[in-house]
């Protein structure tokens, strides 16, 4: 991750795509989503709800920001819909 052949490879996709997405395990038990975070335009973390604790999500928004990532927002996975009675008439198929 640290290799200069990285940043010629991101500077390379750079000129071919206008959206590049790289996929990186988690930041907290391995660094390279940090290294590799600070070499890229933006990160967005993905955060499962209800497995991961919040001050772990903290954590790993501080070690991005730390290394001067661009942290650009969270996705959050495994939520489940609540729904209010306002949204019955458009339908749902949660339940």
């Amino acid at each position: 991750m640290s290799s200069p052949r990285l940043k010629e490879l991101i500077d390379a996709v750079r000129t071919e795509y206008d959206v590049t997405i790289f996929d990186c395990p988690p930041v907290l038990p391995v660094t390279d989503g940090v290294t590799l975070g600070s070499k890229v335009d933006g990160v967005v973390m993905v955060y499962q709800v209800g497995k991961v604790g919040r001050n772990a999500l903290k954590r790993a928004k501080s070690l991005l920001e730390n290394a001067h990532a661009n942290v650009l927002g969270v996705v959050l996975s495994n939520v489940s819909a609540e729904l209010t009675p306002d949204y019955r008439p458009y339908g749902t198929r949660y339940k």
